[in-house]
């Protein structure tokens, strides 16, 4: 958290004197899609941390069936997320008052940030992994290497004039990175294979899953 306040705080008067007040506004305000992504994840990564936990105690397989059915569950989100994040790209610009001549450009913008939502779910099991492995040093140091990495990059690519794509592309960079190193670290400290896609689908942990995190959307919801 801290690392990406001193990012933030870095970044923005660095990417106000290479944009417009207007085109840095616009990708700040289609970042604010990502808030809107930790409501949609209705709990299901909590419960999965729990699940996973549990079931690291009782063996290896039921260990590795519940990291399937969470993924099963990550795939049916990534999916609902493709369908209506590209179903409502073209009406959004509108619904959010953004000027006529800015609006192909957020389109283009929300659809890359849908795309980068859907990555970021499907690889969401590999931060799981190492959580369930009490190994958040290994995330963090993946979040950190990540977030280093796209700030590099985006100055870089201001300083060379590629204007609003080097924050996104510095944003989609810093995800890729962060994804790679967990997937890397879940390998090779957590014994995590992809052999795991032969494991059976467990339908009852699909159930306790889908109803534990349901429920944690719902008490996240009372509290906001």
């Amino acid at each position: 958290m801290i690392v990406q306040m001193a990012n933030a705080f870095i970044l923005i008067p660095i990417a106000l004197s290479f944009l417009s007040v207007e085109l840095f506004g616009l990708w700040m305000l289609i970042l604010q899609m990502n808030v809107v992504y930790q409501l949609i994840d209705l709990g299901f990564s909590e419960a999965f941390s729990r699940v996973l936990i549990d079931s690291k105690e009782k063996g290896a397989e039921l260990y590795w069936q519940t990291v399937k059915t969470a993924w099963v569950v990550f795939g049916c989100q990534a999916l609902a997320i493709l369908v209506v994040g590209l179903g409502i790209a073209s009406y959004l610009p509108g619904w959010l008052n953004i000027p006529d001549h800015l609006q192909g450009l957020a389109i283009l913008l929300i659809q890359i940030i849908v795309a980068n939502m859907v990555w970021t779910t499907l690889t969401r099991v590999f931060n799981q992994v190492l959580v369930s492995n009490q190994r958040m040093d290994l995330d963090n140091r993946a979040g950190f290497f990540g977030i280093l990495g796209s700030f590099i990059f985006t100055c870089s690519a201001l300083y060379l004039g590629l204007g609003i794509w080097s924050m996104v592309l510095g944003h989609i960079l810093g995800n890729l990175i962060i994804s790679a190193l967990r997937y890397v670290f879940a390998r090779k400290f957590c014994s995590f294979r992809f052999k795991i896609v032969k494991s059976p689908f467990n339908n009852a942990l699909f159930k306790e899953i889908f109803k534990y995190g349901f429920d944690r959307f719902l008490a996240t919801l009372g509290d906001r």
